[in-house]
């Protein structure tokens, strides 16, 4: 499975990092979570309509990892995004589907002068 897109607006802030959250191997009853994400990538925009946006880099779930994971910010950057993108490149071999339990983002919020 890939070609998965999300995209969520926030507070405008200076993010850092990113946590994601599936079920671990140890609560599945099958033990198997094929369906994980495995490689995917974050970007921040300005405002909905922006044509350009920042990227903070491609990361993987570990499907032997604890089912909390964070990844800190590859590409950092000094302005305020207000909107985060999410895309799940693929997961760990389910063909049919991709689950993902949380994603949370990490950051700032900048002082107003």
């Amino acid at each position: 499975s890939s070609g998965i897109n999300a995209e969520w607006p926030l507070r405008p802030g200076i993010i850092d990092g990113f946590s994601m959250e599936h079920l671990s191997k140890k609560l599945s009853l099958s033990n198997d979570i094929s369906s994980a994400p495995n490689k995917f990538s974050m970007r921040g925009f300005s405002h909905p309509e922006d044509s350009s946006s920042h990227f903070y880099g491609e990361y993987k779930f570990s499907d032997t990892g604890p089912s909390l994971q964070r990844f800190t910010v590859t590409h950092p950057s000094k302005v305020a995004y207000e909107i985060v993108e999410l895309d799940i490149e693929s997961n760990h071999g389910n063909l049919e589907y991709t689950c993902l339990y949380r994603i949370r983002v990490h950051g700032k919020v900048p002082k107003l002068s």
